[in-house]
């Protein structure tokens, strides 16, 4: 498979070599995991679903430790998704606060 770079528009936060033993290599490594998940996530949401896009790149963004991502390459795209629901039901609960007030503003 080819590599795709991420589309330009991604700001993926710089990995941190903390904990690793050999750091430029556990950090190149970690990257190649962290964008071949992201892309492969990307892949399966639709292009017009910008809220699940950007849950995707703040649920990766979550993670800056190459470290992370090295030990935990096999489970985490379940993390992601999981991280992806979680941010996307406290947005939906942020705005639902915020529409009975903007009904009564609209009532008086």
């Amino acid at each position: 498979m080819d590599e795709i770079p991420p589309p330009l528009h991604v700001h993926f936060v710089p990995l941190s070599p903390e904990g690793c033993h050999l750091p430029v290599p556990a950090v190149a490594f970690a990257k190649f995991i962290r964008e071949r998940l992201y892309q492969a996530m990307l892949a399966t949401i639709p292009e017009s679903d910008l809220e699940t896009r950007e849950a995707l790149l703040v649920a990766c963004n979550l993670h800056p430790l190459a470290s992370w991502w090295i030990q935990n390459r096999r489970a985490a795209q379940t993390s992601i998704a999981e991280t992806m629901l979680k941010l996307q039901s406290a947005r939906r609960n942020a705005e639902n606060e915020f529409r009975p007030a903007e009904r009564e503003t609209e009532e008086h």
